[in-house]
């Protein structure tokens, strides 16, 4: 006899196995089979997350971009009569030295109120010679302040002088006196204020640059 392998049992499957058990009343559900991601799945998920991350790069360089400071250049014009804050140094500092320069004629004022029972002079060029030798200077300068005008003044009459229209070209160390009046301020909006008392005078001279005045009064 010829040697021959014993032939083995072929092994049921598991789908005949389902169906013997199936056919035996025991309920089997069939093996599904696994899917498979297709590609333009694939493709969606990568388009996805490289979009995300672009997003967030995108993000972080606009946050970077927002602390940069732009570069402003500026440029500035000077009107006819500039701003206080627009003067040179050297105009401002004339100024400053000019702070106190009709202290002088207040003083005087005092003084010929106190001999002439409390009345004011009618020659005001007289007080300053008789009151003050030496003459009233301008401190940065030197140059001797002159009475220019003189008037009565009250809220009905304004005088003749334009406040508005005083310039330091024009009427630099020209001091003007006005009666019933005080000093308010020392800007063009406000520099005197009508006084209900007599014998009160204001005396104001425009400072250099044209915005702001000395102004005095008793």
């Amino acid at each position: 006899m010829d040697n021959q392998q014993p032939v083995q049992p072929m092994q049921p499957s598991s789908d005949f196995l389902n169906r013997m058990d199936m056919a035996n009343g025991i309920n089997v559900e069939p093996e599904k089979p696994k899917k498979k991601l297709s590609l333009p799945i694939i493709i969606g998920i990568i388009v996805g997350a490289i979009a995300i991350v672009g997003g967030i790069v995108a993000v972080v360089m606009i946050s970077s971009n927002s602390n940069v400071q732009p570069t402003v250049t500026a440029t500035t014009t000077y009107p006819d009569e500039p701003e206080e804050d627009e003067l040179s140094e050297e105009i401002i500092q004339r100024n400053t030295l000019r702070a106190n320069d009709l202290a002088p004629l207040l003083t005087a004022l005092n003084n010929y109120q106190a001999n002439n029972r409390g009345e004011l002079p009618g020659d005001w060029a007289g007080m300053i010679r008789t009151y003050i030798p030496e003459g009233l200077k301008d401190s940065a300068t030197g140059e001797a302040y002159v009475i220019a005008d003189f008037c009565n003044f009250s809220e009905s009459n304004k005088c003749n002088v334009n406040i508005d229209e005083l310039t330091w070209e024009e009427n630099q160390h020209e001091i003007y006196v006005f009666l019933n009046a005080a000093c308010k301020g020392n800007t063009k909006e406000d520099v005197i204020v009508s006084h209900t008392g007599k014998k009160k005078a204001a005396m104001f001279a425009i400072l250099e640059g044209s915005k702001n005045f000395l102004c005095v009064s008793n």
